[in-house]
Formats: structure tokens, sequence, C-alpha cells
């Protein structure tokens, strides 16, 4: 079972809220990463109303490992000023270009290829490449 962090928010009528995110560390494949990861802080951060600068932050949180080094160099690349809503969305794309690498196209065809095979308690992660 994925480790997950609270995120939180306090409203500036005084109300506060948390949102459970799973953690994503790279030991369960980028499969996770998209389907769990990102899916559910996307969810929690329009509930939060984080935006700009804070779902950069706040998704540093949601990663470790092997993800936190891939979210650190693409954070890197984005100047301070650059940190939008918008621009947010196209970091978490390029995490994932990271994460996968070049042939990306080729791993989500083997996943489908894969699932369609196999039995669902399998995960394409859970097998080593030919």
């Amino acid at each position: 079972m994925p480790r997950t962090v609270d995120l939180r928010q306090e409203f500036r009528d005084g109300t506060k809220d948390k949102v459970a995110v799973a953690i994503d560390d790279g030991t369960n494949g980028p499969e996770h990463l998209v389907s769990v990861c990102f899916k559910e802080f996307n969810e929690a951060a329009k509930r939060l109303l984080y935006e700009d600068e804070e779902l950069f932050q706040q998704f540093s949180l949601c990663v470790k490992g092997n993800t936190q080094f891939y979210w650190d160099g693409v954070v890197a690349e984005i100047p301070q000023k650059e940190r939008t809503t918008d621009r947010f969305y196209e970091a978490q794309k390029e995490l994932l270009k990271a994460v996968v690498g070049p042939n990306q196209r080729d791993i989500i065809r083997a996943w489908v290829e894969f699932d369609l095979r196999n039995p669902r308690t399998l995960s394409p992660s859970s097998i080593s490449p030919a």
C-alpha cells in the first residue's frame, strides 16, 4: 500500500481542509505516477484551490526518491515568475517524459498489450524488460 501525504489548506473564511494524496517514489512504475499520484494530486489541488507556485510546492510533497530527482530537474528549468497554473500541468507532462524516457510510446503500447495478456494482479513494472 503506497504511502500518502496530507495536503492542507486554510481558506480566507478560516475554514480548513486536508486531502490525503499518494506519494510516488518511482518503485511502482510510471503507471502509478499517472493513474494514482497525478490523479489524486490534481483532484486535491482543485478542492484545495491551489494555484501557481503553490501547485509546484505542494506537488513536491507528493514525490520522493527517483521521482523527486526527476521533478527537481523539471522545476529547476522553470524560472520562479513562470510557475503558473498552466505551466504546472506542462511540468507534470515533462516529469512523465523524464520518468518514462525517450521511448514512451513504445512503453505505453507495451502496457496496453501487457494488460490484455495478463491478470490484473500483475503490474507491467513487476517484470523485467525482454
